[in-house]
């Protein structure tokens, strides 16, 4: 018998399919990792137990009422739970009640009255639900019967269904056309004979004694740059088998990176210096740099989770971004972190050399190895916290050495078994009892999110995602295709979870 079941906890009209179930809302509601984490807790604790509302039209059954339930019983059945019915049956159908209307029109109009509380209704999501192309909703005709605590419909309607308008402004006058100024850049695009040339127009070492008393400031969104003087060769990491890194992109003059950036950069009202182009290029023409974790909101976590004097275990220093974001948190106390890639140890050195060069330096211990964290010794009940980000299987390959996790071990089962898992086991035996490991990995390509729930729970660990720090756009709704089935999808490129024994 499987043992993953959920129970049904109350009565609909009928049993359906889960896979049979459509949504017809589109992109009405946006539904964040959190709110959906909210709800899978409540059906996990109370069984699933408010029936779906559907419309049948004869041929499909349309989700009215009930998407989050809809999405989340898909993404159930996919990790191998099962519902059983009061009758003892383990099936894959739901309760569902039937709600009648005469076409898709009268039960959009319905569905809108029902507004669901597992989610928001947005502006532009509203609008688009209504003016769907062949089954336009009268908004003076439903309106009376719409009670939308997301949305001031008085608003809503001044924004989209008012004449913008004209007013005097002062517009930028391009002088110089937009043709121009791209031939321009083009033709002016700087000559990059090395990767040090190219951080030698982002960073110098005045410039990252500035970012770091920033970042001992309590400033966001800076320090970032910091590490690229001590570990330059980041720029040529290869980022999902890319055909160039960043690097090779701007010494070898990549006509396509460089249209991009013309055309971006054409349309600037403010002046964007070359000195700038890499941080551009990244933004707006696709250009991917290998990732660093944000020593702002490395700050911000060290804050949150230790008292003065901790210490603290990196299983994967990376670039360094935790270990600045450690120092800049000034609690004094220790860091260990190790890496295994030879340059860029080399360059954490110099790094770690440069923090603890600053005047107001606390009592500070940063230690500092060459070695895959497999291989590290390491002392048990020593630490206070640990957090770290490890590599998400092969998406950036630092270097061609040996040691690193995706030469070591060959597919992502054996990552998982090998790597992943010796890393957690072995960070929860190094920490203190009682004390937390918050884990930073990726959610979308490989789904870590269920490999890490399904790894603490064979080491009989507690997991937690948490919700409180975000990375990038944090978490959205995309399309995807599965088949010949366009599908909902949430996208989160990080997630963050809090183990404990």
């Amino acid at each position: 018998m499987n043992e993953k079941l959920i129970p049904i906890t109350c009565t609909g009209t009928q049993l359906i399919e889960v896979a049979l179930l459509k949504p017809i809302q589109g992109k009405l509601k946006s539904r964040t990792r959190e709110q959906l984490y909210k709800l899978r807790s409540l059906i996990f604790k109370h069984g699933f137990s408010f029936p779906v509302f559907v419309w049948f039209d004869g041929e499909n059954y349309f989700t009215l009422d009930g998407h989050g339930r809809d999405f989340l019983c898909k993404e159930l059945l996919t990790e191998g739970w099962r519902f059983k019915q009061k009758s003892g049956e383990v099936t894959t159908s739901i309760p569902c009640d039937f709600i009648d209307a005469k076409d898709r029109v009268e039960a959009k109009e319905k569905l809108l009255a029902l507004n669901s509380g597992f989610g928001k209704i947005t502006e532009e999501g509203l609008h688009g639900f209504i003016f769907e192309p062949g089954y336009e909703l009268n908004l003076q005709e439903v309106k009376p019967t719409l009670e939308i605590h997301d949305i001031d419909l008085m608003s809503f309607e001044n924004i989209f269904f008012t004449e913008p308008q004209t007013t005097e402004r002062e517009e930028y006058h391009f002088a110089f056309s937009q043709e121009q100024i791209k031939g321009a850049i083009k033709k002016n695009f700087p000559k990059f004979e090395s990767v040090q040339d190219i951080v030698n127009g982002v960073i110098d070492i005045p410039l990252a004694m500035h970012q770091f008393n920033k970042l001992c400031s309590g400033n966001k969104n800076t320090g970032s740059d910091i590490s690229l003087l001590f570990n330059p060769h980041r720029l040529e990491v290869n980022i999902n088998n890319r055909k160039y890194s960043a690097a090779e992109q701007f010494i070898n003059q990549d006509k396509p990176m460089i249209n991009s950036l013309a055309q971006w950069m054409s349309k600037q009202a403010d002046v964007v210096h070359h000195g700038q182009y890499i941080n551009a290029a990244k933004a707006n023409t696709g250009t991917q740099i290998a990732h660093e974790f944000k020593p702002y909101l490395a700050r911000e976590i060290y804050s949150d989770y230790c008292k003065e004097g901790a210490r603290v275990l990196d299983p994967c220093a990376g670039w360094g971004g935790r270990m600045i974001g450690f120092v800049a948190a000034q609690l004094g106390g220790e860091y260990t972190a190790t890496d295994p890639s030879a340059k860029t140890y080399k360059g954490l050195l110099q790094l770690r050399d440069f923090l603890l060069s600053a005047a107001s330096s606390r009592q500070l211990f940063l230690s500092l190895h060459n070695q895959p964290f497999e291989d590290l010794q390491i002392e048990d009940d020593y630490f206070d916290f640990a957090f770290t980000s490890p590599p998400y299987f092969d998406t950036e390959q630092y270097s061609d050495e040996d040691t690193q996790a995706y030469n070591r071990y060959k597919t992502l089962d054996e990552f998982n078994e090998k790597f992943l898992t010796v890393l957690i086991r072995k960070t929860m035996s190094a920490l203190k009892p009682g004390a937390c490991f918050l884990l930073n990995i990726g959610g979308c390509q490989f789904r870590f999110d269920r490999v890490v729930n399904d790894i603490c729970h064979n080491l009989g660990l507690k997991a937690r995602e948490v919700f409180d720090y975000k990375i990038g756009r944090g978490e959205h709704f995309v399309k995807k295709y599965k088949g010949d089935q366009l599908e909902n999808t949430v996208k989160a490129n990080d997630l963050f979870f809090e183990i404990r024994q």
